[in-house]
């Protein structure tokens, strides 16, 4: 039987991948945009259900603005969370590296993970996935940490100004591994920019293009995605 401790120190590990889970869910590019800008709850530019009542008509500013409002939270969460991940990863394994050493810590993380991939659950799925996330944007064979390496701060703002989430992920745990605050700005600046094309450019675009249109244009998008993603795994697979 679990004591009161063991519950409460098994939240304390694990509220930070519910906090993930949910800064992931209403993500700002594929949910809160096109969201706010149809006034329904969307997702990818599907309409799930009327939030008229509740979203009042905004201006293109005011989306913007909004956006920035839960992005830049947002980013300050998810840099402090990368860092957190690394010392949980590292805890597990009772290895006392500190987190600036993670991106030179590829092999080692892979053997960290392994007792997180035993677990089951929602919250293990998100563990497991996140931890997964993590070990992959610090091997050194990654694409956008070899830019980054390269190309310093202009790297990590170009690659958070970027629609590929892949490069601002590996942007952010490539700032918050070396704990820099250059960084972080860097990436808000750059979170921002690209929040500016997405309201402005994008989702304006789109959902002025009727209804069948947009679904066929974003399963398109949707599709060339997966298809790039399973492709990208089985390339790696091992013959």
């Amino acid at each position: 039987m679990k004591t009161g401790d063991e519950t409460q120190r098994k939240w304390q590990d694990y509220w930070p991948f519910l906090i993930a889970a949910i800064f992931g869910i209403l993500n700002v590019d594929g949910v809160v945009i096109p969201s706010l800008s149809s006034r329904y709850f969307s997702i990818l530019g599907f309409q799930i259900f009327d939030l008229t009542s509740v979203i009042p008509e905004l201006s293109l500013l005011g989306i913007f603005l909004i956006t920035i409002v839960i992005s830049i939270p947002g980013n300050l969460f998810w840099y402090w969370f990368w860092g957190w991940l690394g010392k949980f990863i590292f805890e597990l394994t009772k290895k006392q590296k500190s987190v600036q050493e993670g991106i030179e810590l590829g092999k080692e993380i892979e053997l960290a993970i392994q007792p997180l991939l035993k677990r089951r659950g929602f919250i293990g799925r998100i563990n497991d996935y996140l931890t997964e996330t993590f070990k992959w944007a610090t091997d050194e064979n990654n694409k956008f940490l070899k830019r980054l390496k390269k190309g310093g701060y202009a790297s990590v703002f170009l690659m958070a100004a970027s629609p590929e989430p892949g490069g601002r992920v590996a942007a952010t745990i490539f700032s918050r591994t070396f704990n820099s605050k250059k960084g972080l700005v860097s990436l808000i600046l750059g979170d921002t920019l690209k929040n500016a094309y997405m309201v402005f450019g994008f989702w304006n675009l789109v959902l002025r293009l009727p209804s069948f249109y947009i679904k066929s244009v974003l399963i398109l998008i949707l599709v060339y995605f997966i298809g790039a993603a399973i492709y990208h795994k089985l390339k790696k697979r091992p013959a």
